[in-house]
């Protein structure tokens, strides 16, 4: 943030923190720490990052879905700081998502605008086109001009970008008209710089000052010195293209004395080329070399700039895969574990089902073999006892033979003495 609204911000911040030391519940502490992060992406990428991790946190055990998007729309904003548009993307359908299915029209045009401001962003102005017929719609059925305001002075951006000056026209007017609606100074600031470039290009060359100038004359009013610093560089291209090199110059002059210039390579390369042209437009060629070395510093720095960020990238991508590919032997090892584990439980319970088995067999077999023992000396003691009764009945029988061989003798003497009286009767 570089103008008044910083101090406004950091005001803001610290009231902020205050209310968080007795915030009365957990939703409005949320919303605290949330609208801390947003507003410290303008003061701190660090301390913002701080905030959103635990607003994040916090939405999430409140179950709010209205917190929760909330928070992931923010999260998209930090990534767009960061450079890092895939993630900011992703953060905006998520949010846009979850406000579709709340029935919150107007927050899913919020994030579906950032997310058309994005396609533009990065070359895809085509793609963003068909998003802000929607946005339109339901801005204007719902009356919020300061939605309307931005999504027209998007759309003027990326109709100028592809030299539809008409049409960026028509956008930049309604976007200053929604603002003065809103009463949202800020964007009328933008909507006239949009329209003197527009015109410029045009060749319109007075109707695109009138409008610089109206631009500059609201960021002096207020102290928004980066909205100064690019009102005073496009004055002086324009007076530049009409010929004014004197007036042009001292308006590039009072761009390279701002604050903001330090911090913004953009802007540094920009101005420093058109210094170079001006410089050598007046034959002055010391001060063109000196404005063409600060140029190509520019340069330089926007591709280490550039190529920090592929660095940093490539370094989250990796660590990305290799905490992917932890988690993937982790799941291998833990299903490795199982199976071994299974195999071992499988083992023992075999080990004791074969072991009840045996010990049941070899009792089985134990008691048999008593049994057959004492069935055993139970048929021998039967085998002698019969023993005993078969030569007990062999004696008899010798002694019972002998007996009727006596009484068989004894019969055959009566017999024959009885023969004879019986029969001479």
């Amino acid at each position: 943030m570089s103008f008044s609204g910083f101090g406004q911000g950091k005001s803001l911040v610290d009231s902020l923190k205050i209310m968080l030391k007795d915030p009365p519940n957990d939703s409005v502490e949320t919303r605290w720490v949330n609208s801390l992060f947003g507003l410290y992406m303008a003061i701190d990428m660090d301390s913002a990052l701080y905030f959103g991790e635990r607003a994040k946190v916090l939405a999430e055990k409140t179950q709010d879905s209205v917190l929760i998007a909330s928070n992931i729309l923010n999260f998209g904003g930090y990534y767009w700081y960061q450079s890092d548009f895939t993630k900011a993307m992703d953060c905006y359908v998520r949010a846009a998502t979850i406000f579709d299915k709340l029935g919150s029209e107007t927050d899913k045009a919020d994030a579906q605008l950032n997310l058309a401001l994005i396609h533009m962003i990065i070359g895809e102005g085509a793609k963003s086109k068909p998003i802000f017929s929607g946005i339109f719609e339901v801005y204007k059925k719902h009356k919020y001009y300061n939605g309307l305001s931005t999504a027209y002075q998007y759309l003027g951006a990326i109709y100028q970008e592809e030299a539809n000056y008409d049409s960026a026209i028509y956008c930049f007017r309604n976007c200053v008209e929604y603002a003065e609606k809103a009463k949202m100074i800020v964007n009328q600031a933008w909507g006239y710089s949009g329209l003197g470039e527009a015109y410029q290009r045009k060749g319109m060359y007075a109707e695109a000052k009138k409008n610089l100038l109206k631009s500059l004359e609201i960021d002096e009013q207020l102290g928004n010195t980066g909205g100064m610093m690019q009102s005073y560089i496009a004055l002086g291209s324009l007076d530049k293209q009409m010929g004014n090199l004197s007036s042009a110059e001292r308006y590039y002059l009072r761009a390279e004395s701002m604050p903001d210039l330090q911090g913004d390579l953009i802007s540094q390369r920009n101005l420093y080329q058109e210094l170079v042209k001006l410089y050598e437009a007046t034959g002055d060629v010391s001060k063109a070399y000196t404005s063409y070395k600060k140029h190509v510093a520019a340069l330089d720095s926007i591709k280490n700039s550039e190529d920090l960020a592929t660095i940093k990238e490539l370094n989250e991508k990796y660590e990305s895969e290799k905490k992917a590919n932890e988690i993937l032997t982790l799941q291998k090892d833990k299903e490795l574990s199982q199976v071994s584990l299974e195999k071992e439980r499988t083992q023992k319970l075999f080990f004791i089902i074969a072991t009840v088995l045996f010990v049941l067999l070899s009792s089985g077999l134990v008691f048999g073999y008593f049994q057959l023992r004492k069935s055993n000396k139970q048929i021998e003691k039967r085998n002698e006892m019969i023993t005993k009764i078969n030569k007990a009945l062999n004696k008899s029988q010798d002694d019972l033979i002998a007996s009727n061989k006596t009484k068989d003798k004894f019969f055959a003497l009566i017999a024959h003495d009885l023969r004879g009286p019986v029969t001479s009767m």
